[in-house]
């Protein structure tokens, strides 16, 4: 009788470990879960801040407000023939054209261009601090090879670089603005003649930097 008391204690003993080794495993995998959403709180509280300030404000205009505000500004004074405004894929696209802007080959920007550049900078500082801006530099086909330009790459780059710092010294947060050189990558007109070359007047506005907000 003993005996067979005896031989039944391992079987409970048994039977009782799974469970406690689940309910072990449970509790800690609480704990590092718990632990995790305790460290991305900590880590990501401004952030999430950010997040649900977006959500909460609303925008005092949208990008088509914004549109119509810098459109007049271009017609009042009178740079319709240089500057042009569209509402793109990324949002609200400004075009400058490369004749307001540069001498050809060259990227310092022109005397003359700054005060037509800072006609909008006010404006552009009085946006929406959750809009971003993205200035891009667009050259036409024709090659350059030079000791400062190896390639299109380069100038539209370095134009970008020229605008995007003009910006900044007037009081665009460089942490608002990215920077993009699109070389002859991204032609807005693509008209060609017989021979298959962009015309004229095709590269005319193909040359070009393109602020972008979003």
């Amino acid at each position: 009788m003993f005996d067979s008391l005896y031989a039944q204690e391992p079987a409970r003993k048994d039977n009782s470990e799974p469970w406690l080794l689940s309910y072990s495993d449970l509790i800690t995998n609480l704990f590092v879960f718990f632990a995790f959403l305790l460290s991305i709180s900590m880590i990501n509280r401004h952030r999430l801040e950010t997040i649900t300030n977006y959500f909460r404000e609303k925008p005092k205009y949208s990008l088509m407000d914004l549109k119509n505000q810098i459109d007049a500004i271009i017609k009042k004074n009178k740079l319709e023939d240089k500057i042009s405004t569209a509402i793109g894929v990324e949002g609200l696209e400004i075009d400058f054209s490369h004749s307001l802007l540069f001498n050809s080959g060259e990227s310092v920007l022109l005397p003359e261009a700054k005060p037509h550049i800072s006609l909008f900078t006010e404006k552009l500082q009085s946006i929406d601090p959750r809009w971003q801006f993205v200035v891009e530099g667009h050259t036409d086909d024709i090659p350059i090879h030079t000791p400062l330009f190896p390639s299109n790459w380069e100038l539209s780059a370095y134009r970008g670089m020229e605008f995007l710092n003009f910006l900044r010294s007037h009081g665009i947060h460089e942490e608002r603005i990215q920077l993009r050189g699109h070389a002859h990558t991204k032609p807005k007109y693509i008209e060609k003649k017989e021979n298959g070359e962009f015309s004229d007047a095709a590269r005319t506005t193909n040359r070009r930097v393109t602020l972008k907000i979003y």
